[in-house]
Formats: C-alpha cells, structure tokens, sequence
C-alpha cells in the first residue's frame, strides 16, 4: 500500500522558509488590496473571494490562469499568502 505523506501548513511554511510568499495582501480597515496594486477591494466585493479561500488554506480554481500568468510562485503545489494587517481594533 503506497502511503503519501501529509503536508500541512506548518511543514510547508518550514520547508519554504526564506522564500518570497505567493501573494502579499494588505488588510484595511475598509477594504484590502494586493501588493503593487493601485486600486482596492472593499470587504463586499466580489473579489472578497480571494479572502474566503486564504482562510480557507484554498486557490480560487477560476483564477489559477491569472496567478500563472502573473508568475506567482507555488511551492509544491501550494501558494503561500501574506497578509499585512492595517485594521485597528479598540474597545467599545
């Protein structure tokens, strides 16, 4: 009985240590945007999807010809996204 081995997030992240991430997102308190992008996305627009499937450790399958053409690197199969964190939290 051939056994695969199971990747998980951590021994991806360990294995690619040091490489760039496949996406770099940048969360605001309003809306989100790629980096290098001149434009943003607001929470509720249709490219909110992209922020379902990172949390969901998943590529949008419709958009796979994109992140080709755009050169985004997978490793092993697997993107690696960033998210830098603009949105302040306070107390009410």
């Amino acid at each position: 009985m051939l056994t695969l081995p199971v990747r998980t997030s951590e021994h991806i992240l360990q294995k690619f240590n040091g490489r760039a991430p496949s996406l770099i997102l940048h969360l605001h308190p309003t809306h989100f945007r790629f980096d290098q992008q001149d434009g943003s996305f607001g929470y509720n627009s249709p490219m909110k999807v992209i922020l379902e499937h990172v949390k969901a450790q998943t590529v949008p399958h419709d958009m796979l010809d994109e992140l080709f053409q755009a050169n985004v690197p997978f490793y092993d199969g697997t993107d690696v996204p960033c998210s830098k964190h603009f949105r302040h939290y306070t107390n009410a």
